[in-house]
């Protein structure tokens, strides 16, 4: 186990070396790349964040075979930590893995938003993004359900 820890540790070494000296060798300036690499890779994660908080479909305009609810949960940390509100689909319904949208009750619009997987909770886990938590406080609060084997009549024009 040791070894193969240390060849691991070696290769990622010799690894970042060479690229290092790539980069010298091409003239490049490595950090401040990276650093752009990382702030465009932010900023594009930012903008899917928005844009799934504000795109809805009416629930009415759906054509959903199922409906399962689901449980808000909101797990304590700061801001900066990773994805920490999600949707659980309540046992014992389980997810499978259909054309969805997220649902919600109250206000009777239907998101899109990502699915997270299983986890040792529940079947199924999405998670809400926190531009629409930022922007809608009490969104726990609300009736959610999973709206599963969706499919939106076709638009004319």
């Amino acid at each position: 186990m040791k070894r193969a820890l240390a060849r691991v540790v070696l290769g990622v070494g010799v690894g970042l070396v060479a690229v290092a000296y790539a980069g010298w060798l091409l003239g490049l300036d490595l950090p401040r790349f990276v650093a752009q690499l990382s702030t465009a890779r932010a900023r594009e994660s930012a903008l899917n964040d928005v844009r799934a908080s504000l795109v809805a479909t009416p629930i009415s305009a759906l054509r959903c075979a199922r409906q399962a609810p689901l449980t808000a949960l909101a797990e304590p940390g700061a801001v900066w930590e990773r994805h920490r509100h999600s949707l659980e689909l309540n046992r014992p319904y389980t997810y499978d893995r259909s054309a969805y949208r997220i649902g919600n009750l109250r206000t009777g619009l239907a998101y899109q938003w990502g699915y997270q997987g299983p986890n040792k909770y529940t079947d199924a886990a999405f998670g809400v993004p926190t531009t629409f938590v930022a922007l809608h406080p009490d969104w726990a609060q609300d009736p959610w359900v999973l709206l599963s084997d969706c499919t939106e009549p076709e638009q004319t024009s």
